[in-house]
């Protein structure tokens, strides 16, 4: 499948098509996963493990597209650093 995002980097293509089929395979996706970052059920108990990990706690500045990380990014006064589709506005 081509995204926005294709042939940029022949492994990560590999990789995204390979966990979008997982995702679908599985029921594991709320909507549709192909051709952009997935929402997936039991999204916020992984948010919720990923905040409990050392290299979480650590960080004063973290990368993340998910809205769920980005709501406890902003609680826990880091900053957020993500990119945005420029095409959309």
């Amino acid at each position: 499948m081509n995204t926005e995002w294709s042939g940029h980097h022949r492994d990560k293509d590999q990789l995204r098509a390979e966990i979008w089929s997982s995702l679908k395979q599985n029921n594991a996706s709320i909507r549709d996963p192909f051709g952009h970052i997935p929402n997936f059920f039991g999204s916020e108990m992984a948010a919720k493990q990923l905040t409990n990990l050392p290299i979480w706690q650590q960080a004063k500045t973290i990368f993340s597209p998910d809205f769920i990380l980005r709501q406890k990014i902003i609680y826990s006064d880091r900053t957020n650093f993500y990119s945005f589709n420029h095409n959309r506005f």
